[in-house]
């Protein structure tokens, strides 16, 4: 299945070999490719370049490898520290946005795969084969690889600031809005017929469903091929978990609507368009980054770290964030097959859910702060005027008021209540519009 192939690609681009292992490729390659030209013409590059022995050649050769296996080692031990760093203090959940990194990734490549040019070309030295082209080759990939060192160093250290950690995570988080979710905020009126359609498809009878066999967490569902396959089983079925959801062995993914129980072959065969991990992926989850950075926010706010400055700039990434949200449609829940008859209905992420999700947690470590209390609350006032329907309004008010409560039970200071009912005002102020 095509989601099948795309969830494995997905595994393959984000691991750390899959470059360091092309480059070095590349270079074993690059080394049979110069000593050949350096066969072929041997006379006119000895004719063009100054004198040298095998000795000499062997020299340049043997510092450069040990050079650059020495700086792999630094680019190694330095990353590992880094990954250790970064999951003590930001979670351990964001080790991945480390190791796909691709900076790191192509610099480790480069050192490894010029220790490698240097030790086949040394083998080809000896006193009646000179390859000077292959050695100057050897030369420049040693100068590009301690460009590339020292600008590992400069990309090590800035990778580790909070604030970079934070703006990594959000520019993701942007961009799965972009991939995600559609231009137009409201739906069509054929989906809202089908809305209508399907609000009885709730009481399906749960004996008709597909359990699972495994668990885990759901990372994928291949959607394009359910419809195929209901289209051809001529039946009508809903998903009942979410991209990201835990999974228990045997409990229902999906159910069905029809006058006969489905075979064993046909239920494998649906339930093999559900694809199960032991972690959560963003690929279809959209909530994945918010979670990494309500994280960040929380690990600060430990009295371990203490960091609000931290937890504030989350905030308000995740504010800029979900106003975009807010302007946007979100996963369509119905669909249909090429003859415009709906066989299926999904569960994708609601706005209600996006917010809780980004701001619960928070709470309980923020209200013990009035400035992200404050910034909180900001944020909220920022989503209010950045929605553009009542639902999503509905939401954002109903947290305020909920958090309003809590908030002020825990401040006694008059300017810290003064600032939260004044945030609080303007909301209610925009609702009565």
């Amino acid at each position: 299945m095509l989601e099948r192939f795309r969830h494995f690609l997905s595994i393959v681009f984000s691991g750390f070999w899959l470059l360091p292992t092309l480059l070095t490729g590349s270079s074993i390659l690059i080394a049979y490719g110069s000593l050949y030209l350096d066969k072929r013409n041997a006379a006119w590059f000895a004719s063009i370049s100054r004198e040298i022995s095998a000795d000499g050649l062997r020299g340049i050769l043997d510092t450069s490898a040990s050079a650059t296996l020495t700086l792999a080692g630094l680019v190694f031990s330095s990353t590992l520290i880094a990954l250790t760093l970064a999951s003590s203090q930001y979670g351990p959940r964001l080790l991945h946005n480390f190791i796909r990194s691709r900076s790191n990734q192509v610099v480790l490549g480069m050192l490894l795969g010029n220790f490698i040019f240097a030790l086949l070309v040394m083998r080809a030295v000896n006193e009646e084969f000179l390859p000077r082209f292959s050695c100057l080759l050897v030369f420049l990939s040693t100068l590009a690889s301690l460009a590339a060192f020292i600008y590992f160093v400069h990309h090590i250290t800035n990778s580790l600031k909070a604030e970079s950690i934070a703006s990594s995570v959000a520019k993701d988080l942007d961009g799965d809005i972009e991939r995600m979710f559609p231009d137009s905020l409201r739906p069509s009126s054929d989906e809202n017929a089908a809305e209508s359609e399907l609000e009885a498809w709730d009481d399906i009878d749960q004996e008709k469903s597909v359990p699972a066999v495994d668990s885990g967490y759901l990372q994928r569902v291949d959607i394009q091929s359910l419809i195929e396959l209901t289209t051809k089983y001529d039946v009508r079925a809903r998903v009942v978990v979410s991209p990201g959801q835990l999974v228990v062995r045997n409990s229902p993914i999906l159910a069905y609507e029809n006058d006969e129980q489905l075979s064993d072959e046909e239920v494998d065969r649906m339930r093999e368009c559900f694809i199960l991990g032991d972690r959560r992926t963003p690929e279809q989850d959209f909530e994945f980054r918010i979670r990494q950075l309500v994280e960040i926010a929380v690990r600060s706010l430990s009295p371990g770290i203490n960091d609000p400055y931290t937890a504030i700039n989350c905030i308000d990434l995740l504010a800029i964030s979900l106003s975009k949200v807010a302007t946007r449609r979100l996963p369509r829940r119905i669909w249909r097959d090429s003859e415009g008859t709906v066989r299926l209905r999904t569960r994708p992420t609601s706005f209600r859910s996006i917010l809780e999700t980004a701001f619960l947690q928070l709470r309980h470590d923020g209200f013990s702060r009035a400035d992200v209390s404050i910034t909180l609350f900001k944020a909220l006032l920022g989503i209010a005027r950045s929605v553009e329907c009542d639902e999503q309004f509905e939401a954002v008010y109903s947290m305020a008021m909920m958090f309003r409560d809590e908030a002020l039970d825990g401040f006694s200071s008059t300017y810290d209540r003064e600032c939260i009912e004044e945030i609080v005002a303007d909301i209610e102020a925009m609702k009565k519009e």
